[in-house]
């Protein structure tokens, strides 16, 4: 591997810091790549917190992400966010947004919660975003809520699913989070045609189909595309990579990094770090894990920490060139009212079957959820075992197994798996 190449991330086995726990399956709009709007069911709170148990009992967490459907409708979501923050682990939420007020996110945020994540993209049906055409036209409904949550003293990050369709409009949408002061990072997965998944199970009756208003036939996208265009267009490349369940040297998640300078009359100048601030990130990782035994996830850093990694990653690269640019960005801090920012920008590639007919997934799914007492890849939960539908687990010919007690997803050969190597329906 060459000092050009993305740094593997450190995640694996039990050290894998992130997990996502699903609170319920409805949702109050409609995706287009989803169909938790058909579903009623919501988990009950003594379900939701054993999960958290069990999650935090299998992982080295440092993160818990809080899902849907659309969370917010979970009738005790304050106590499952007390119960999470109890247990040391920074917790955020994944939401639409759309029915989210300021007294409600207080109520969170005094509970626990850190962050929302909020998913907006031009492929929902929303009904506070009519006449949409294009990404730009959902920047002031992304700036109107997010300063509602900012307002309730929660960080926000942005997310959203990527349709072929706009596909040239990723990098409006990056550069949108680059210039907003209110979104710390942005998190993006490709599409991916989940009914392909679901005729690998047979599913394709069992499964709810995707909302598809508009055929989602041509429209996935890979991460090889999206690092394409963010390279020849905003110059930017990723300083890490997560690999798959059949190659750890895929792309299945991209990370970026960028510092930003906002200036009071809303301009702002970038200052793109790559595979150079590796042997940095290196190290603050094995800082952090000697000393808490565990990995950090979706940090976010402090005016003054994002300058001294700037210096740092100056320093560390051997590059004069990339010395002399950070040295004119750090500069620009002296123009009065000018904030450093951190962003962080990830984007993560769906499952795909491959041509042998197993499925590939990524590498110790750091998005992995709990189903019936065994960690599964979130993407694949519903393939595995619906929630709610009364469908039985998959007894599947491919070679699909639930995440190991460590954390790893074995994938050898396609030897059919026992009934009991996968988790029995959790049921309403």
């Amino acid at each position: 591997m060459s000092a050009a190449d993305p740094m593997p991330m450190p995640y694996g086995g039990r050290d894998v810091p992130h997990v996502v726990i699903e609170v319920n399956q409805k949702c109050n709009i409609s995706c287009a790549a989803c169909y938790k709007d058909k579903s009623s069911y919501t988990k009950p709170l003594a379900q939701v917190l054993e999960e958290i148990d069990q999650a935090a009992r299998e992982r080295n967490l440092s993160m818990v992400s809080l899902a849907g459907g659309e969370p917010s409708l979970h009738p005790q979501l304050e106590q499952i966010i007390a119960h999470a923050a109890g247990k040391g682990l920074t917790v955020q939420m994944l939401s639409n947004g759309y029915s989210l007020t300021e007294e409600q996110l207080r109520r969170y945020e005094a509970a626990g919660l850190h962050k929302v994540y909020l998913h907006i993209d031009a492929h929902q049906r929303r009904p506070d975003a009519r006449g949409v055409t294009s990404e730009r036209d959902l920047d002031p409904l992304r700036e109107e809520i997010a300063a509602r949550v900012r307002r309730a003293g929660l960080h926000c990050a942005l997310s959203l699913t990527l349709y072929r369709d706009r596909l040239e409009e990723v990098t409006d949408v990056v550069s949108f989070v680059m210039g907003s002061p209110a979104y710390d990072r942005l998190l993006v997965t490709c599409c991916t045609d989940f009914q392909a998944i679901a005729r690998a199970f047979g599913r394709t009756a069992a499964v709810p189909e995707q909302s598809g208003h508009g055929e989602l036939d041509g429209q996935s996208v890979t991460n090889a595309q999206v690092e394409a265009l963010l390279r020849d267009r905003l110059g930017m490349v990723p300083f890490g990579a997560i690999g798959s369940s059949k190659d750890e040297n895929a792309r299945r998640w991209i990370l970026y990094m960028s510092f930003v300078i906002h200036f009071p009359d809303g301009s702002w100048r970038p200052l793109h770090v790559g595979p150079r601030i590796r042997r940095l990130v290196e190290a603050a990782y094995a800082a952090a894990h000697r000393r808490t035994g565990r990995y950090p996830f979706g940090n976010v850093m402090s005016s003054g920490r994002a300058a001294a990694t700037c210096l740092l990653y100056a320093a560390t690269s051997g590059s004069p060139r990339i010395m002399a640019e950070t040295a004119a960005f750090l500069a620009r801090l002296a123009r009065k009212g000018a904030v450093l920012r951190q962003k962080c920008f990830v984007f993560q590639q769906g499952p795909s079957v491959t041509a042998d007919g197993d499925i590939e997934w990524c590498k110790d799914c750091p998005d992995a959820t709990v189903r019936d007492g065994r960690l599964v890849p979130v993407c694949m939960a519903d393939f595995m075992t619906p929630l709610g539908t009364g469908v039985e687990p998959a007894a599947s010919p491919l070679s699909l197994q639930p995440l190991g007690d460590a954390g790893v997803a074995p994938a050898r050969g396609r030897a059919r798996p026992r009934a009991e190597q996968l988790p029995a329906h959790a049921g309403a």
